[in-house]
């Protein structure tokens, strides 16, 4: 299976910059960033609005945020 499209959100912070560096050296990925002026993640309608459009489908969703539901602060889907 072929992964080339990637999302990472958190991208300013410390562990989400450096993914974004890892994906960037490697050429086979084309690299989306998401941050929380550009997506507010606790608004379920807009983060299912985000996603239900079409330009918007993902291999990859590397979400790096430091949130409520994900204490730890990764997640991978």
């Amino acid at each position: 299976m072929k992964f080339d499209k990637v999302l990472i959100t958190g991208s300013n912070g410390f562990i989400g910059r450096e993914l974004v560096n890892l994906f960037q050296n490697d050429k086979k990925y084309n690299l989306f960033t998401l941050n929380r002026n550009q997506l507010d993640l606790l608004n379920e309608e807009n983060v299912d609005t985000f996603f239900k459009n079409s330009e918007n489908k993902f291999d990859i969703v590397g979400d790096v945020t430091k949130s409520p539901f994900f204490p730890k602060g990764i997640l991978f889907v």
